[in-house]
C-alpha cells in the first residue's frame, strides 16, 4: 500500500507540475495557498547548500506528495535560455508514515538540498484534499548558486 501511495504521489506531482514548470514562468507561483522560498547557505566541495522553505499561507491544510518524511520537491535548471528537468535531484527513502506530508495553515516545512553551480527553481504539487485530487503546483522564484 505504501508503494502505491508513493507512486501515485510521484506521478501526480510530475503531472501537476509539468505544465507550469515548462511554461517559462520565472516564478514564484502560489499553489493552493502554499509558497516556496529559498535561501542559499554554505558552500562545500559537493555544492551549495540551499534551504527550501514551503509555507502554507492558506486557510486549509495543505497536502504534499511525500519523499521519505519530506515533501517531494522537483527541480529545474535554467540552461541555454530555457528551463529543463522537472525532476527530483535526490533519492527518496521509504517513509514509515503513509500518506502525504500535511502542512497546517500558517505552518511550514524546511528541506535542505545541495546544488551544483547554476540557476534553479523548485516545485511541489499541493492539494487541499488528502488524496491530492485537486493538486496544483507551487513554484519558487529562480535562484542562483555560485
Amino acid at each position: 500500500m505504501r508503494s502505491v501511495l508513493f507512486g501515485f504521489g510521484l506521478a501526480l506531482s510530475a503531472a501537476a507540475c509539468s505544465s507550469d514548470l515548462t511554461s517559462g514562468l520565472p516564478g514564484p507561483v502560489v499553489g493552493n495557498g502554499v509558497a516556496i522560498t529559498t535561501r542559499l547557505g554554505g558552500q562545500g566541495p559537493s555544492g551549495d547548500t540551499v534551504t527550501i522553505h514551503v509555507a502554507n499561507g492558506g486557510t486549509a491544510n495543505a497536502y504534499l506528495p511525500q519523499c521519505g518524511n519530506a515533501p517531494l520537491l522537483l527541480t529545474q535548471q535554467f540552461v541555454n535560455g530555457q528551463w529543463i528537468g522537472g525532476v527530483q535531484n535526490f533519492m527518496c527513502i521509504a517513509s514509515l508514515e503513509p500518506g502525504p506530508v500535511i502542512v497546517p495553515p500558517a505552518g511550514s516545512v524546511d528541506v535542505v538540498r545541495i546544488f551544483q553551480p547554476g540557476r534553479y527553481r523548485v516545485s511541489v504539487a499541493v492539494g487541499t484534499d488528502f488524496n491530492l485530487s485537486n493538486a496544483t503546483p507551487a513554484l519558487s522564484a529562480a535562484f542562483d548558486t555560485p
